[in-house]
């Protein structure tokens, strides 16, 4: 083989390594892979391709777990995530419930446990949980589970019967903030109803509060005893959930409180890596079209990225068109009376030369960052097809500029890629049906988000911190976004 030949054959691999990360990146194929793994590894079934062809046709469903000390109150916050995901919201302390009040097998079982205060056998809640999560409304829908698991052999006990939940959330809560609310905890002991007295008393009659009662199972001994159980257990827990999010509890917050919910949605935001790490690693196959902002700042972004790293190549016309002139190039001409302002071109002929560009070599190897002096719907939408960028950011308002009606044209093409577990909830409070072109839009837009005041700095400081940021965001995978009014 010749200098040629492999000359050849290099331009060829590193053609057909471009193509394949454009596809990976268009079908999160990292994320895809890596949960097909997991569960093959669990499943081990007998013909791995018929079981993997049924895998790939189902959609990734809610698969989570919430931890709490006893007596945290935490079912708000799971009915929360189960409302806004449409999953099934399943206590296991109210499966408990009702197998002992239908006297079932299992309910029977539990009962001398619970005489001596103890934690129910491992076996009988597995079977429990088991049997609901078997059930059909939870296999088209997907579960959040309260309080499940609460020994290291009932997490095993999942994870052997092949359930890997998608998401563990664990409540830290302080153990003296959870006995002073338990504190204020009464029941009226004629109609069972449970007051919490940080609350107030309003719309409570003298008599009712005469007679309430401090709850026995709330007394500070009871609860230790167990807050203690489950201090010794979660670390056993945790060490076979290992993909688990700690949740800081506030004293004096509920477990739903907004500061909660928002350490919720900063976890499902996160996304294991794809895009530019897939194939060869790196930041070789990142293609990312820049919008918003001033044309200054695009440009002048662009550049800092091409020089400082992580060194993309900068793309833009009017830089195709100075390298056309520059070497004398058959279109030099034309280019040079574009950049006069004597002639110009339309979206059709602008794609065709950003496409050439973007094809030679070191776009290829190295990646490419695109700008344009003001981008159309019409010219966005061909990038999107035949350029098939890996991510589009959104620059923030520059003071001299009105970007407006350039973030508008983005968002006809282009959107924030909506975590699937809400992607029904969201076509549905947006008023679209799955398959509609709105939910066809390319879903790779990202906000590039600074500091407040940036915007009003000088322009070499404004560009700097720019700058930083993009580059920050290409260090990671696109974000998930999760809708707002949702009920989270």
């Amino acid at each position: 083989m010749n200098a040629t030949d492999v000359n050849l054959l290099e331009s060829v691999t590193q053609s057909s390594l471009g193509k394949f990360a454009q596809y990976a990146d268009q079908h999160d194929l990292s994320t895809l892979i890596h949960d097909l793994v997991k569960r093959l590894v669990v499943a081990k079934p007998d013909d791995p391709l018929p079981w993997l062809a049924t895998e790939l046709e189902k959609r990734p469903l809610p698969a989570i777990c919430v931890l709490a000390p006893p007596t945290a109150d935490d079912s708000d916050l799971c009915k929360s995530l189960a409302s806004a995901t449409n999953a099934v919201y399943i206590s296991a302390s109210s499966l408990l419930k009702v197998a002992i009040e239908r006297k079932s097998t299992l309910g029977v079982q539990a009962l001398p446990a619970l005489a001596k205060n103890q934690l129910v056998p491992d076996r009988v809640m597995i079977e429990l949980v088991m049997m609901r999560l078997g059930q059909p409304d939870v296999a088209d829908r997907g579960w959040v589970l309260e309080g499940f698991p609460r020994t290291r052999e009932q997490a095993i006990g999942l994870q052997r019967r092949g359930v890997l939940p998608s998401h563990v959330f664990v409540l830290e809560m302080n153990d003296r903030d959870l006995l002073d609310r338990n504190a204020q905890i009464y029941v009226d002991p004629v109609t069972n109803t449970e007051y919490d007295l940080r609350k107030g008393e309003a719309g409570m009659s003298a008599e009712v509060r005469a007679r309430l009662i401090h709850k026995t199972s709330l007394s500070e001994a009871n609860v230790m005893d167990r807050l203690g159980v489950y201090r010794r257990h979660l670390p056993g827990i945790l060490d076979v959930l290992k993909a688990h999010v700690k949740l800081d509890v506030p004293r004096d917050a509920s477990c739903a409180a907004p500061e909660v919910v928002a350490q919720v949605v900063r976890a499902l935001q996160v996304r294991r890596a794809s895009g530019g790490g897939l194939v060869g690693g790196g930041n070789g196959f990142h293609r990312i079209v820049l919008v918003g902002g001033s044309a200054q700042v695009k440009e002048k972004v662009g550049q800092v990225l091409e020089e400082s790293g992580p060194h993309l190549v900068y793309v833009s016309p009017r830089r195709v068109y100075t390298e056309e002139i520059s070497r004398r190039g058959p279109n030099a001409e034309k280019y040079l009376q574009v950049l006069k302002g004597q002639e110009t071109l339309n979206d059709d002929e602008l794609i065709s030369m950003l496409v050439t560009r973007t094809s030679q070599p070191d776009c290829t190897t190295q990646g490419w960052i695109l700008t344009c002096d003001t981008w159309t719907p019409g010219l966005l939408q061909a990038i999107s097809i035949h350029l098939a960028p890996s991510r589009v950011l959104l620059l923030p308002s520059s003071p001299a500029s009105n970007t407006t009606p350039e973030s508008d044209a983005v968002k006809t093409v282009f959107t924030y890629p909506i975590h699937p577990f809400f992607e029904h909830a969201a076509a549905a409070t947006a008023g679209t049906k799955s398959g509609s072109a709105a939910a066809k839009k390319s879903a790779i837009l990202q906000d590039v988000e600074v500091l407040d005041g940036v915007a009003a700095m000088g322009a070499a400081d404004e560009v700097k911190q720019v700058a930083e940021r993009v580059r920050q965001l290409l260090l990671r995978p696109i974000e998930w976004k999760v809708p707002t009014g949702l009920g989270l």
